[in-house]
């Protein structure tokens, strides 16, 4: 089978199918992972974020106090120290209004968890040199949740991560699928690596091809190994300027193949278009939410 395609192959530049295309930049374990880990990830984020307190970056420099008056004592939904067993203690809010260097009335909020002050009651604050809108009651925060919140970017960074590799990969297999030449690879080693896929362990493959009597090897790691040891040797598209450059037809997302008149083509459509729902559906979300958000 592996000679068969080898001899049909059709010349560079060939066609690629649309729906290999986006199968391998939308499909495959790396690139639905990480759309859907990011997707649902940037849900949480959108609603922690705005409530995170920046401090840390909104009172570097020089700081001017005065004295403001509590307008308003509130109980957030937010709690801080809490465990499986302890609530924790739940973190208040107060409103508050002062006078700035200009005398002109100006008003903020400032979180912390327990109830400190009461209506009407006086508050050393303090902000930023010109920016009193940025003000702070002393000891307190700007955002009803700590800096360490910030701890869940990890979680899209970790989707991030994937979608990357993802696409990295898609860049590297395409150019060879358009003008790569073919040649069929054996394989000489298979090793287990420390990644689990579905409670399936991660494997590398590796595939020795020969070019011009020069030895090349070419390495797919994937927990779906099957799809790379039904054949006695493998097809392999290689770059002809340099054949380190490769990749295993069989180890594409949506089963590319090729035809018996030589050109590509993609035997898991739907499932390429599937895929593409999640970055879509992703960015569009995103893009929906963050405009709801900022233009009302």
């Amino acid at each position: 089978m592996a000679n068969q395609r080898l001899v049909n192959l059709a010349p560079a530049p060939r066609r690629v199918p649309v729906t290999g295309v986006i199968n391998i930049f939308c499909g495959g374990f790396m690139n639905i992972f990480g759309w859907f880990f990011f997707g649902f990830s940037t849900i949480f984020l959108w609603l922690i974020i705005p409530d995170i307190s920046l401090d840390f970056i909104t009172f570097i420099g020089q700081k001017t106090e005065t004295v403001a008056v509590v307008k308003e004592a509130f109980r957030t939904n937010v709690s801080e120290g809490g465990s499986k067993h302890n609530p924790g203690r739940p973190v208040y809010g107060y409103r508050f209004e002062f006078k700035d260097t200009n005398g002109v009335k100006q008003q903020g909020v400032s979180y912390a968890s327990g109830q400190s002050h009461e209506n009407g009651s006086n508050v050393e604050i303090e902000y930023p040199a010109a920016r009193p809108e940025k003000a702070r009651i002393k000891g307190m925060r700007r955002g009803a949740v700590g800096t360490a919140a910030l701890l869940v970017l990890i979680f899209p960074a970790v989707g991030l991560a994937f979608i990357i590799k993802g696409i990295r990969d898609g860049i590297h297999a395409f150019p060879l699928l358009k003008n790569g030449l073919q040649v069929s690879g054996m394989l000489i080693s298979k090793t287990a690596t420390n990644t689990r896929v579905n409670n399936a362990t991660v494997y590398k493959l590796t595939f020795q091809f020969k070019v011009n009597g020069a030895l090349y090897t070419s390495v797919a790691k994937t927990h779906l190994t099957s799809k790379l040891e039904d054949e006695q040797e493998e097809p392999i598209l290689y770059n002809p300027d340099d054949p380190n450059i490769s990749v295993l037809l069989d180890s594409l997302p949506g089963a590319i193949d090729v035809r018996e008149d030589g050109e590509l083509v993609c035997k898991k459509a739907l499932s390429g278009l599937a895929a593409s729902l999640l970055p879509l559906l992703t960015i569009g979300g995103n893009i929906a939410y963050a405009l709801n958000r900022f233009l009302h």
